[in-house]
C-alpha cells in the first residue's frame, strides 16, 4: 500500500543531511541554467550537503571543459561534474590509469585552479569497480585540494565529479566528499 497521504515512496533512501542532485547532462548550448531535471531523465547522479546551493555554469565552462552542474558550499566548497560525449574521446581521454594525467589536463583546459593543482601538485589515482563500471578516484592534493571521480558510462559519456576545498578545510569535508564520490552514479536513457 501507499504511505500515509497517498504519495509514492521514494525510489531509494537518502542518508540523512543529504539530497540527490539528479543531473542532465545537457549539450553545450545550455549555459547558464540549471542542469537539474527529474531522475527519469538524469543521466547521473549523486548526494550533496543539505543547504548547498545550485551555480549555474557559465558559456566558456559549458563549452570547453563540459562542466554540466555545480554545487556551492560555504568558504571555497563545491562538488561539480564535468560529463563529455565521444567528443572526450578524441581530446585522449581515457579511463586508462596509464594516461590518467592526459585526461586531467584535458580537464583543466577552461579551470585555472585545476590547471594549477596539476602543475604543482601532488597526483594519486586508485580504481575501483561497481558492477562492471569503472571508476579512477583521483586526488590532487594542493592549497585547493581537487578530490573526484572520472568514469565512462559506457555508452559513450565520460564524467568526472570533483569535489573541492582550500586544503586547510578539506579534512573536516572528507567525510561529505566521500559520500558523494561513493552515491555518484551514471545513467544510460
Amino acid at each position: 500500500g501507499l504511505p500515509l497521504g497517498g504519495a509514492a515512496a521514494p525510489a531509494r533512501a537518502v542518508e540523512a543531511g543529504y539530497e540527490i542532485f539528479f543531473g542532465a547532462a545537457n549539450p553545450p548550448g545550455t549555459y547558464g541554467r540549471s542542469a537539474r531535471c527529474a531522475p527519469a531523465q538524469a543521466r547521473y547522479e549523486y548526494e550533496y550537503p543539505e543547504g548547498w546551493e545550485e551555480e549555474n555554469v557559465n558559456k566558456i565552462e559549458k563549452g570547453t571543459s563540459g562542466t554540466d552542474s555545480r554545487m556551492k558550499g560555504t568558504g571555497g566548497l563545491e562538488i561539480y561534474v564535468t560529463s563529455l560525449t565521444r567528443l572526450g574521446e578524441d581530446k585522449g581521454f581515457t579511463l586508462n590509469p596509464k594516461f590518467i594525467e592526459r585526461t586531467l589536463q584535458g580537464l583543466a583546459i577552461s579551470n585555472y585552479k585545476l590547471q594549477d593543482a596539476l602543475g604543482a601538485g601532488t597526483l594519486t589515482s586508485s580504481t575501483r569497480e561497481v558492477g562492471d563500471q569503472l571508476f579512477i578516484d583521483v586526488t590532487i592534493d594542493y592549497d585547493t585540494i581537487f578530490y573526484g571521480t572520472l568514469t565512462n558510462d559506457g555508452a559513450g559519456r565520460f564524467y568526472a565529479l570533483w569535489c573541492v576545498a582550500p586544503r586547510r578545510r578539506f579534512n573536516a569535508k572528507k567525510a561529505t566528499f566521500d559520500h558523494a564520490i561513493e552515491t555518484f552514479k551514471t545513467h544510460v536513457i
